[in-house]
């Protein structure tokens, strides 16, 4: 029985070191990786207030900066990625660059409001923060960097 544990215990220990340390899944993850780092680096060379959109996909298929920020005599980010993409993460991202007089605007899809801690907890952010954004995991509270650990929020 002893044996049988220690054999799941350090299937679990290679499995987690693998995808933390070794393996990644680019082709489905590393687009949207790249369009969660292009928003930022725009939203760095930005230094007036500004409009952000942070959503799910229907951010960059329904809204259309080249539109919006003329509209409102603003410059407009279209920070949006896709559904299964935490909004703490984005959050936690975008923190450090908006400034009184931004506008965030959250223009959430019907899944986002039903979603439980869990499903978001997994999404495809996680996988990015695990093997390529660990600072920004790290940031996030203690229930979002151990599935297992559940807590009031």
């Amino acid at each position: 029985m002893q044996r049988i544990l220690l054999a799941c215990l350090v299937s679990l220990l290679l499995y987690g070191v693998a995808f933390a340390f070794v393996l990644d899944r680019p082709l489905t993850l590393g687009s949207l990786q790249a369009r969660v780092e292009a928003n930022i680096a725009l939203g760095h060379t930005i230094h007036q207030p500004k409009l952000v959109i942070l959503a799910g996909s229907n951010g960059p298929y329904s809204h259309r900066c080249q539109t919006i920020g003329p509209m409102i005599g603003r410059p407009c980010i279209n920070a949006g990625v896709a559904v299964g993409v935490g909004l703490d993460y984005l959050f936690t991202r975008w923190k450090p660059l908006l400034h009184p007089g931004d506008i965030v605007y959250l223009p959430l899809e019907e899944a986002q409001y039903i979603r439980t801690h869990a499903t978001s907890d997994l999404g495809p952010d996680a996988a990015i923060m695990l093997r390529h954004d660990r600072t920004t995991l790290l940031a996030l509270p203690l229930r979002r960097r151990n599935p297992l650990i559940r807590d009031a929020s």
